[in-house]
């Protein structure tokens, strides 16, 4: 189990490729994770990310806010392996949705490059 701490955009997504399973309560790390073809799921399922795994057809990648939901996640954990293939086995192809990720990150990665630049 690790935590990422966010220093800048380049070095988080170095260390989020490096992770074999992403759990993540924010959508927009659910979906860096997803276009780098790393499992994850959203912890707590909001309705957005719920709408966006479903959209995906990976219904299976959301974790509801209730204690059993999340309890049974961790235990399945326990048994990483099978766990962590079965996720990896229903994960979607997800090109499409990788090149339209990619390209959300680039166009921040600019706009943060431009707004450092004006300070």
């Amino acid at each position: 189990l690790q935590r990422i701490e966010y220093r800048d955009l380049s070095s988080y997504l170095d260390e989020l490729s490096n992770l074999d399973l992403v759990v993540t309560s924010k959508l927009h790390i659910a979906v860096a994770a997803l276009a780098m073809g790393i499992p994850a799921v959203s912890w707590g399922g909001s309705s957005k990310a719920r709408s966006y795994f479903e959209d995906i057809g990976f219904l299976r990648g959301v974790i509801p806010n209730r204690r059993k939901a999340r309890l049974k996640f961790f235990i399945d954990m326990l048994h990483p392996t099978r766990a962590v293939s079965e996720l990896l086995m229903s994960m979607p192809l997800l090109e499409s949705e990788t090149q339209s990720a990619m390209g959300h990150l680039n166009f921040v990665t600019v706009f943060l490059h431009e707004m450092n630049s004006t300070d």
